[in-house]
């Protein structure tokens, strides 16, 4: 460990002294002089992240003295130029866990030195664009090394809280510091508060930071400028015809004028402050005992406004919205060509935000860029913050009203809501209500009642006439787009652009889409069917466990996959009962659009998808099978719909690596529905080779065995011989050929393959066995 103090402290040392032997001027224009400042700084970053904690017991003095001397020696520093500080503050950032472990004494200097070089840059430095960015970005690094620093020791930052709020407040009132400054320094202070801090302590950074953003969101012109999508435009649009200054409230020096770029940047900043400091408040204690939270006493103020702030931008996409927008800003309403990399590939699709507020020496973009970007957060962090709230803040669901106000600002808006946006609701906001939603009978009723109703028939036909469209596209050999006829929006259409964006049909793009909606949403439902057995969150200490693409999740969440661990086994999610029993009583009519949904997606040709459905199914059946209050509802469709899909599902060779657990699902509504409802035999006598005497011989066959296993193969020989060709595939353990999951396997590469004789037919289409 000595040795490697000592490598760094030398490296370090020899890239200093190289920047000081030629100047800062030189050694920008030196590939060789930058170099090494860079490598010493990720060699340093890198040693002290593994640096063991036991040095802060006194068990290695030397090693100790190494640090501290190389510490002091950059706090010596004096640089001046703005690229090399982004690296100097890199290099006084690594010490976080120094001063956590080791030498809590260095806090003070080194919060004095970043705070010094904050003081020192200016805002708005004059000269070309460039150096102007670059300014910009090395006052953001030392904000962000200042918050680095908090997350590594917050206890060694606790006592200079007051130091820091009463330096924060003197630069924000001298006019030098942005509201991203300052957004990146309260989630600090928020941090160590809440890791530090007391309970009182807590609540009361949390009002100082939220202060200045209460007093914009309380204010009437705000209010005013989210009616509608042409004063939204007018306000926030930023094309020519809207820039008009207006006046802004709230801060210390009085009032302002701004132009629709400043009110931008200025709103994002406050959504994510509001965002940042919610999701560095610590989680509350699991029970019902845990129920005070910091953010209680600001719930009445930031969700309304916040959900028009979500109504107003949904409202781009609608015929109204798309009506007023010039033709300047159309490609403020398409995918960015980030969003369009990521969907063309198998990765996960990640919230992209400027590294600089628009307006501080970004160059380049055109104004439907910009408001694009601006767009794509306000939507995300809203979504963020309302998944956090509902996750974390267990006094939300007592807000009386909020339910019908967030299904009048969003769910009423849907059925113009593009796959895309509809997915992102639906993983962060609803997934987040229904986990979290205290299981009592008041408000199950006044959440759950408000939220399900609206969203679950729209998503049925949705999602059935979405995948309708694709499978229809896959019968033609054109290579045109998928048609829209329907109306439902699939996504954007593609760009006429080069690069990235021209390199990605619309079709692939329409199709990933609506593959992760598909998951996304069959997660949802497993959750209500299974109680939440298709995603098991363990949050970690500060961060929401928020759901992330095909039932994952992210922002502080561990997640284990459907069919792994006790989510298989049907336990629930975080100790959580089902609430299939609580849908049956409530509304019958919406668990049988849950138990169709299910049924279809069995046989559409997605792996992940049908795997959710399968697990989805074998709740309702077993909630058939156990006579659950109002199951009657579901008999019919268990035993129709759901047996004729899941026969048609054993024919796609995308459902191999769950054949298994199908077979098993039709031996259950054989076994267990077959004896209340008629369509079981129907759907079986459909199959092309099945009689009634070979199904009244089965059906005796089938009784008179007790092992599962037998039954599960005697369903399967009786399949063989009766399903035809189509169900062939059954005989053959290992399949030489198995369509890739996820977004590799699209409608191109599938046209392609089977014009080659590698696929079968079915890969490309929905077969009918019927």
């Amino acid at each position: 460990v000595a040795s490697c103090a000592q490598c760094c402290s030398w490296l370090v040392g020899q890239a200093l002294g190289g920047v000081m032997q030629v100047g800062e001027v030189r050694a920008l224009q030196s590939t060789a002089c930058m170099a090494a400042v860079e490598g010493a700084c990720s060699f340093l970053e890198a040693a002290m992240t593994q640096m063991p904690t036991k040095m802060g017991q006194g068990q290695m003095p030397e090693t100790a003295q190494i640090l501290e001397q190389l510490m002091q020696q950059l706090l010596a520093l004096q640089w001046r130029e703005p690229r090399l500080l982004t690296v100097y503050v890199r290099l006084l950032e690594a010490f976080g866990r120094f001063v956590a472990y080791v030498c809590s004494e260095a806090a003070a200097p080194l919060l004095l030195r970043l705070f010094a070089l904050l003081e020192a840059m200016p805002m708005e430095p004059r000269g070309p664009r460039r150096d102007m960015t670059e300014n910009a970005v090395a006052r953001q690094r030392v904000c962000s090394a200042i918050l680095g620093l908090a997350k590594e020791a917050p206890r060694s930052l606790a006592p200079h809280l007051a130091q820091m709020g009463e330096r924060i407040d003197l630069l924000r009132q001298a006019g030098q510091l942005r509201d991203m400054e300052r957004g990146s320094l309260c989630e600090a202070l928020v941090l160590i508060a809440g890791a530090a801090g007391t309970p009182q302590q807590t609540s009361s950074v949390l009002n100082w930071a939220l202060t200045p953003v209460k007093v914009r969101w309380q204010d009437p012109l705000l209010a005013a400028q989210m009616a509608g999508p042409a004063t939204f435009l007018a306000s926030f649009g930023g094309g020519s015809e809207w820039e008009e200054p207006i006046v802004r409230v709230g801060e210390a020096s009085g009032t302002a004028t701004e132009t629709p770029t400043q009110r931008r940047s200025s709103l994002i900043s406050d959504v994510h402050l509001v965002e940042r400091t919610l999701r560095r408040l610590p989680a509350p204690a699991a029970g019902p005992e845990q129920m005070e939270h910091a953010y209680d006493e600001h719930l009445a103020w930031v969700l309304p406004t916040l959900l028009a702030m979500l109504s107003a931008v949904q409202t781009l996409w609608t015929p109204a919205g798309r009506a007023v927008i010039p033709a300047s800003l159309h490609e403020a309403l398409e995918m960015t060509p980030v969003e369009r990399a990521v969907l063309s590939t198998v990765g996960t699709a990640e919230r992209v935000r400027p590294s600089s507020p628009h307006g501080a020496g970004a160059a380049g973009p055109s104004e439907g860029e910009v408001l694009r970007d601006w767009l794509k957060n306000m939507r995300d962090s809203g979504y963020q913050i309302m998944g956090l709230t509902l996750s974390h803040v267990p006094s939300v669901y007592r807000v009386s009203g909020l339910a019908s106000g967030l299904r009048q600002s969003l769910l009423e808006g849907i059925p113009t809501m593009e796959n895309r946006h509809l997915r992102a609701f639906i993983r962060v906001v609803v997934q987040a209500a229904v986990l979290h939603c205290p299981q009592e009978e008041m408000i199950q009723r006044e959440w759950l009642g408000e939220l399900l109703p609206g969203l679950l028939p729209h998503m049925y036909t949705r999602l059935s006439q979405s995948w309708v469209q694709l499978l229809s596209s896959s019968h033609s050999t054109s290579n045109s787009s998928c048609s829209t006829s329907s109306g439902l929006p699939l996504s954007p259409g593609a760009s006429g652009r080069g690069g990235v964006e021209g390199a990605v049909s619309a079709e692939v793009l329409e199709e990933r889409i609506l593959r992760e909606l598909t998951r996304d949403h069959l997660a949802l439902m497993q959750m209500i069917a299974a109680g939440g057995a298709g995603s098991r969150i363990t949050p970690k200490k500060g961060g929401a466990a928020l759901a992330e693409p095909g039932g994952g999740l992210a922002v502080g969440g561990t997640v284990s996959r459907p069919g792994s661990g006790a989510g298989s086994r049907g336990e629930g999610l975080l100790g959580r009962a089902p609430l299939l029993p609580w849908l049956l009583t409530q509304d019958a009519s919406l668990a049988q659009q849950v138990g169709m949904l299910g049924s279809a997606a069995l046989s559409w040709p997605d792996s992940d998808g049908a795997h959710k459905a399968v697990h989805m199914c074998k709740a309702m059946v077993m909630a058939v099978a156990n006579g659950l209050p109002g199951s009657e509802a579901l008999v019919e469709v268990v035993g129709g719909a759901m047996l004729g899909e899941a026969l048609r599902g054993l024919t796609l060779t995308s459902n191999h690596s769950h054949q298994g657990e199908m077979v098993a699902l039709i031996r259950d509504i054989v076994l267990k529905v077959g004896g209340r409802t008629e369509a079981v035999r129907k759907v079986l006598l459909t199959l092309p080779q099945m009689s009634m005497p070979a199904l009244q011989s089965f059906e005796a066959e089938l009784a008179a065995q007790n092992s599962d296993k037998h039954q599960r193969a005697l369903i399967k020989r009786m399949l063989l011989h009766a399903g035809g060709d189509a169900l062939k595939a059954l005989a053959v353990s290992n399949p030489t050929t198995v369509v890739v999951k996820g977004a590799a396997t699209n409608i191109d590469q599938l046209r392609a393959r089977a014009e080659k004789g590698k696929v079968e037919q079915e890969e490309c289409l929905l077969p009918s066995l019927f």
